[in-house]
């Protein structure tokens, strides 16, 4: 009768090693991209830009000067007046300067001199406004971009405007019919009403503008002329 021996160890080790190929053999590759990084676009693309803020101009300077002499005049902010029936109660004068004082003989010299140093006011256009309370309480708001807006509250406070820029020797108020393309509004005087005494303290604004007066001027200036 034979008997058989153990196997021999290196058909163990066979064994061993066919069974380890076959278990690597049913294992899925490792994803070697799971855990990448993601890649950033080329050139910025995807990121939030900054907007660009469109840089804010600064205003035009304009100041309202009252004649002081012959071919003097001072930048005011504040005056006292005397309000009379009749009688003229301050003349204003817009010039593109805030310095306190500007002289010259001839306005328009002077008036086209500042006006040539800012060239950005080219086109721009001169307009007032006027605001008081009256004896019974009312308010009064009263734009002047023309001869036609002088017409209304003269019971209270006439107004009237010149053109000091176009002018030769002796010349009146601006009437509608005066007014063309280059007319320039420079100066506002205003005049006691039947009804001025009632008339509390009176702001008179000047502004620049360039095509719609009810949009944001680009310069202004005021003055707050207080009853004696």
């Amino acid at each position: 009768m034979k008997v058989f021996k153990n196997k021999s160890p290196l058909w163990a080790l066979l064994a061993m090693l066919v069974l380890a190929l076959a278990l690597t053999g049913c294992s899925e590759p490792a994803d070697d991209t799971q855990d990448a990084p993601a890649a950033k676009p080329e050139g910025g693309a995807g990121e939030a830009l900054p907007v660009e803020q469109e840089e804010e101009k600064p205003p035009l300077p304009l100041g309202l000067y009252i004649k002081t002499g012959s071919g003097s005049r001072e930048r005011i902010t504040t005056m006292e007046a005397t309000y009379t029936v009749g009688q003229d109660i301050v003349v204003l004068s817009a010039f593109l300067s805030e310095e306190p004082a500007i002289s010259g003989a001839k306005f328009s010299d002077v008036w086209n001199g500042l006006r040539e140093g800012i060239p950005e006011a080219a086109g721009c256009k001169i307009g007032y406004r006027l605001n008081y309370e009256t004896a019974s309480g009312e308010t009064v708001s009263q734009t002047i971009l023309g001869p036609g807006d002088t017409e209304t509250n003269r019971a209270y406070v006439e107004t009237y405007i010149y053109d000091d820029v176009h002018q030769d020797g002796w010349y009146s108020h601006l009437l509608p019919s005066d007014v063309t393309e280059g007319t320039v509004v420079t100066t506002i005087k205003l005049t006691g009403g039947p009804k001025v005494s009632g008339v509390g303290n009176i702001v008179v604004e000047a502004f620049l503008y360039e095509e719609d007066p009810v949009a944001e001027p680009v310069g202004r200036c005021q003055v707050e002329v207080t009853k004696q």
